[in-house]
């Protein structure tokens, strides 16, 4: 996202845009903006990593996130529960009492801990009762391949 974002910016400014994407949840990329210099050439592309994190990390940038001027909203995303191929249940009727019947022994992917994809299995699983195994991923595309 952050690159179609600059794509366009470069267009309109007549010169290049940088993308950096550090991870972290949020935390290094904010970090790297705080400590930039106030001259207008640096923007933060900010997750939903960004609002959640001050409440879930202790060591957080200076201004995390009240240091900041909202500026226009990209994108919004929304969450899909998936399975594998080998998992029978094609719904989610089904799928909640199988997750049940194995508490523990079923995996859920994330994009990371504290990232919206965890906090939200970890909603769904509170809501359901269902109980399973973390699995936190550094990216989508080995997370999907494993799926």
């Amino acid at each position: 996202m952050a690159r179609l974002v600059a794509n366009t910016l470069a267009a309109r400014w007549s010169h290049s845009v940088v993308v950096n994407n550090p991870g972290g949840n949020a935390i290094i990329g904010t970090e790297l903006v705080v400590k930039d210099a106030p001259d207008g050439h640096t923007i933060l592309l900010a997750l939903s990593a960004f609002v959640t994190g001050p409440s879930l990390f202790a060591q957080q940038p200076e201004q995390a996130v009240c240091g900041f001027a909202p500026v226009a909203t990209i994108a919004t995303a929304g969450l899909v529960l998936v399975v594998g191929p080998s998992l029978q249940p094609n719904n989610l009727q089904k799928f909640i009492p199988l997750a049940k019947s194995k508490p523990g022994k079923l995996t859920c992917a994330s994009l990371g801990a504290a990232a919206k994809t965890h906090l939200s299995a970890a909603l769904f699983c509170g809501m359901t009762g269902v109980k399973m195994q973390h699995i936190p991923y550094k990216g989508f595309s080995v997370l999907v391949t494993d799926l």
